[in-house]
């Protein structure tokens, strides 16, 4: 109770951190009552202040209609403010949106743009995505290997649609064919190691 207490304090005093806080608590009824539209005040307190998880939950209830009014196009914009800002499950939705065309025209380019900002920031979920991307030639041009490449990336990285794809992919594909996609598979990995040390 001290700690919640405090918490308050820090977020009623301006702090992004404890804003976005105080917002997953509501969000959850984790030590509060559970109050979604309390939630998205919190939330938006600290994504107005540039908090990027803020910025993606108020997404996320924009889309949902989830304490607020459901609007597509808010998500949106709330995803596309911190994917700007690199922030990889912001870049991934909004790769959805403009997938299904959810708040935003459909553009599969842009949505295998986002998706691939996401994917080299080693997201599982994109780099399934952009796999598909690739293996369906939607957004990007047609090529199977590169597609299972990446969906090989995603299930080493325990995605299980990944590793179900990679799966159905391997029955279709000739020896050749995986021959290289598991070549460029590596060659995925380690540019993503590569990265990852040196954001370390």
């Amino acid at each position: 109770a001290a700690g919640l207490l405090a918490m308050v304090t820090r977020a009623e005093g301006g702090q992004a951190a404890a804003q976005f806080n105080l917002g997953a608590r509501y969000s959850a009824g984790d030590g509060v009552p559970k109050d979604s539209q309390r939630a998205v005040e919190w939330y938006r307190k600290a994504a107005e202040q540039g908090h990027p998880k803020a910025q993606v939950n108020l997404g996320l209830a924009y889309a949902n209609g989830d304490g607020v009014a459901k609007d597509l196009e808010e998500a949106a914009g709330w995803y596309r403010r911190t994917a700007e800002a690199g922030y990889p499950r912001a870049q991934f939705n909004l790769g959805l949106c403009y997938a299904l065309g959810a708040g935003v025209s459909k553009d599969t380019t842009e949505a295998a743009r986002w998706y691939r900002e996401a994917a080299e920031q080693d997201l599982a979920e994109a780099q399934n995505n952009l796999g598909s991307c690739h293996v369906n030639g939607e957004g990007v041009t047609q090529d199977r290997v590169e597609g299972y490449a990446w969906y090989a990336v995603a299930a080493a990285n325990r995605d299980r649609l990944a590793a179900s794809n990679k799966a159905a992919m391997s029955r279709t594909m000739t020896i050749n064919e995986l021959r290289l996609a598991r070549q460029r598979s590596g060659q995925l990995r380690q540019g993503l190691a590569k990265r990852q040390r040196k954001t370390d």
